[in-house]
């Protein structure tokens, strides 16, 4: 048996007889982009999300407060998801969201994301790609042929990293706040690429750049987890995520990142990679429910 097999089949093991009222929040990599039969198209909340395979392999409802296009800011601050001309009806269908007529416009505006966690046994965290540029550094270095903006967009993600962080954390605090009992699970990013694509332009060795900045975000990440689990206690670092994605990412023969569909999914999980990632989030719980 393989790490990751035994990793995540020891998680499966001690999932039995947890009660949950699960909560995700964050951004596309977390709403269920890419893996269609949405509940809102804005926010791209798909029942195939990996939160909605933890609810129904628990048999308990889930909440799924994450958005594409999020940033770290909308866990705890308003955002505006839609703005249009007004016409003769200003109202919204998306749950939690609310409608009110601004000028000659009708605003739809979304809550902090943060105030869906009350009440929550666990809420995941996926939060921060659209402030590095996770999905153009994906299009610019992945897609396109320009080593300068490459490099440059690399760059730039790596100076950010630092500063995601820290409003990251003061968010984890809001949430602790919140929900004082809840058990917070901080989740990387698949890896995007695979390690052993010769992915090059011209000098740049983009395989390798790519790699290192998830690396040593995810690096950043269990730093976080860790430092708070010491701070607030019940916080941990989702590591079955990225042994169950090796192998999978763009370049592979078995790829879990769509390249072609809707334009809202490109560069997200596949309806595969979804259901690798709720895989990954139920043998989490199992491996750490106990703490």
């Amino acid at each position: 048996m393989s790490v990751v097999a035994g990793l995540l089949a020891a998680g499966l093991l001690l999932v039995q007889g947890i009660n949950l009222n699960p909560v995700m929040l964050g951004d596309s990599y977390a709403s269920g982009a890419g893996a269609g039969d949405y509940s809102d198209d804005p926010c791209g909340r798909s029942f195939q999300a990996a939160i909605e395979d933890v609810g129904r392999f628990f048999g308990v409802d889930v909440t799924n407060a994450a958005c594409s296009g999020a940033l770290v800011e909308d866990l705890e601050g308003t955002r505006i998801i839609d703005e249009r001309r007004l016409g003769s009806d200003c109202s919204t269908d998306m749950v939690g969201a609310t409608a009110a007529v601004t000028g000659n416009a009708c605003v739809i505006t979304l809550p902090p994301q943060v105030e869906s966690v009350s009440g929550a046994t666990d809420v995941f965290v996926t939060i921060g790609g659209n402030n590095v540029g996770f999905v153009q550094i994906a299009g610019i270095c992945l897609i396109q042929n320009s080593e300068t903006r490459c490099a440059n967009a690399l760059e730039e993600a790596a100076e950010t990293v630092g500063d995601v962080i820290d409003q990251q954390r003061d968010a984890l605090l809001e949430i602790r706040t919140i929900a004082p009992d809840a058990r917070i699970h901080i989740v990387p990013y698949p890896r995007i690429l695979d390690v052993g694509i010769d992915r090059t332009i011209g000098s740049l060795d983009v395989t390798a750049e790519v790699n290192d900045l998830q690396e040593d975000w995810e690096n950043d990440l269990r730093q976080l987890a860790d430092e708070l689990d010491d701070e607030i206690g019940g916080v941990f670092y989702v590591e079955t995520l990225t042994p169950i994605w090796e192998g999978h990412g763009l370049g592979s023969d078995d790829s879990w990142i769509l390249t072609s569909g809707r334009i809202s999914g490109l560069l997200h999980p596949s309806e595969e990679g979804w259901r690798a990632t709720g895989t990954a989030y139920i043998a989490h719980l199992g491996l750490t429910a106990s703490n």
